[in-house]
Formats: structure tokens, C-alpha cells, sequence
């Protein structure tokens, strides 16, 4: 089965709706070492579950990018 990158990155990070992969870039730096950026994103409108399980809408939201180093290279097997 072929995968298409906004499908098995989904998976790689176990997506669910309403969280949407959007799109990725991959730039190296002069020491030769890549970086990988991956833009996640939700529907406007959606609704989240809290830590009691109940849906809530989104009453406040944040344009302002979030980083996060995520070493994948240990749970990505070739």
C-alpha cells in the first residue's frame, strides 16, 4: 500500500479528527544536520474532549508557533 506523506505522518503521530496534518518542510544547515517541521492544525469550530471526556468548544486559540523537539528516529523502523 503506498502512503502518501500527510497520511502516514497522521499515523506516525496517531492523529484523530479534528487535528489535521497540514503540511511539512525539510531544510539541512550547514552542519549538515536536517530538520524536520511539521505543521498540525484543527478545523476552525471544531471541539475537543476535556480530561472528564466532555466535548468543549474551543473558546480560546493561539496563532503563535508551538515547537517541539520529537526525536522520531527511534520509533521509525526501515
Amino acid at each position: 500500500m503506498a502512503l502518501n506523506s500527510e497520511t502516514l505522518f497522521s499515523m506516525a503521530l496517531g492523529l484523530h479528527t479534528p487535528w489535521q496534518f497540514k503540511d511539512m518542510t525539510f531544510s539541512t544547515n550547514e552542519s549538515s544536520r536536517g530538520e524536520l517541521n511539521l505543521r498540525i492544525d484543527f478545523e476552525s469550530g471544531s471541539w475537543f474532549l476535556d480530561e472528564k471526556g466532555n466535548l468543549c468548544p474551543i473558546y480560546d486559540a493561539f496563532s503563535d508557533r508551538l515547537t517541539t523537539d520529537r526525536d522520531l528516529s527511534n520509533s521509525i523502523r526501515m
